[in-house]
């Protein structure tokens, strides 16, 4: 899968999301994000994104009608590594973001902080662009459901048939079938 890492997406959809157009807090997930996958990408990749997010602070600022001098951009926030970031490292070994994201969601509901470790699975993974034809990926997913759903009714329905042939065999042997 080839993707690109966008954490300003991601930050203007937790704004539409949790409706907080602070630009305090959009710098600090934008910050946050971004050294998640630093960590895991590389410096030159944090970097990057870190870039991307002092841009996206500008370009705020100015929609606001504000300038340097009467609103100065907000510095890099301190990070705190209090909260684990599942899902870049899970994006990497996968290489796919949706089962990234599935494994992270599991991973979270076993964390200190389920719930915030949760948000930012979503959050993480909202930061993914992916290059290829998703839809293509998800009806697969939906064939290979439907298979699935076949096997298990032939399995159930073969376990019952099973079942009927024992239960005769049984009265059969047993004498007490009459017809």
């Amino acid at each position: 899968m080839t993707f690109e890492i966008d954490p300003c997406k991601s930050v203007f959809n937790n704004i539409i999301h949790d409706n907080d157009n602070n630009i305090n807090t959009m710098n600090n997930l934008c910050y946050e994000i971004s050294n998640a996958y630093g960590k895991v990408y590389g410096i030159d990749t944090q970097k990057k994104l870190e870039y991307k997010c002092s841009q996206m602070i500008s370009d705020r600022k100015k929609q606001m009608g504000k300038s340097d001098c009467n609103l100065r951009r907000p510095p890099p926030p301190p990070i705190f590594n209090q909260i684990p970031h599942y899902f870049p490292s899970l994006l990497m070994q996968t290489n796919n973001k949706d089962i990234a994201y599935k494994k992270c969601l599991n991973m979270a509901k076993n964390s200190l902080y389920p719930n915030t470790t949760s948000q930012y699975c979503r959050l993480d993974a909202d930061a993914i662009i992916t290059k290829e034809n998703y839809k293509s990926i998800q009806n697969n997913e939906k064939n290979n459901e439907n298979d699935n759903n076949n096997f298990s009714l032939s399995f159930y329905i073969g376990i019952i048939i099973i079942f009927i042939s024992i239960c005769y065999l049984v009265e059969v042997n047993s004498g007490s079938l009459r017809f």
